[in-house]
């Protein structure tokens, strides 16, 4: 625990780490280390640095100021590979979707208590992974119901293709070719006749 230059003492946790996502899709990292002074030179009478410097990296780059703040980027920039989830059993998805709605429930009570800015961060990439989850589900779903009705003769409105109301709605060649008993006793009894021009 170090002490600030008016006198008061500081109760901050050593190392003391801050991590802020930029615009540009970067961090900017403060870091206070063990036996150094808070951040800034002018201090408030709480303990707290008014104007505390900020160390900006680009996006890709690891923090190599504190192994702490590489771990808790790593953590809140971690993302989901959609070919993983595609191995996955059907058990294993639900599970992994309630562990993400459980973390996303937590990070919004964190975001209302006014939690760290890494943990706000983050609340995009879990619901981001929600969704490509549901989405995994969702196709694992459709691709069994068409091999069930695969070689049936009616198959379920949403499993059929889409196209147009009034293509879904016309005749098909077999219907179009169909003729009625009066129309086929009119060819037989009347035909009709060819007719050759002598020169």
């Amino acid at each position: 625990m170090g002490g600030f230059s008016d006198g008061t003492a500081a109760s901050l946790p050593e190392p003391f780490c801050r991590t802020i996502k930029t615009k540009d899709g970067g961090q900017r990292c403060q870091i206070q280390k063990e036996g150094k002074k808070p951040f800034g030179s002018t201090v408030t009478s709480l303990g707290f640095p008014l104007r505390p410097p900020r160390c900006h990296f680009p996006a890709g780059e690891n923090l190599s100021a504190s192994s702490s703040a590489v771990e808790l980027l790593e953590s809140a920039m971690a993302r989901i590979k959609v070919h993983e989830l595609r191995t996955k059993t059907k058990t294993e998805l639900l599970s992994q979707l309630k562990d993400l709605k459980a973390e996303l429930a937590l990070l919004r009570v964190a975001k209302v208590t006014g939690g760290a800015p890494n943990k706000l961060s983050k609340i995009k990439v879990v619901r981001l992974s929600i969704a490509q989850v549901l989405t995994v589900i969702s196709q694992k779903q459709k691709a069994a119901l068409r091999e069930a009705y695969k070689k049936k003769k009616y198959i379920p409105l949403d499993l059929r293709p889409k196209k147009t109301r009034a293509i879904r709605r016309r005749l098909t060649k077999h219907q179009e070719s169909l003729k009625t008993e009066r129309e086929k006793k009119r060819e037989k009894y009347f035909p009709s006749r060819k007719y050759v021009i002598k020169v």
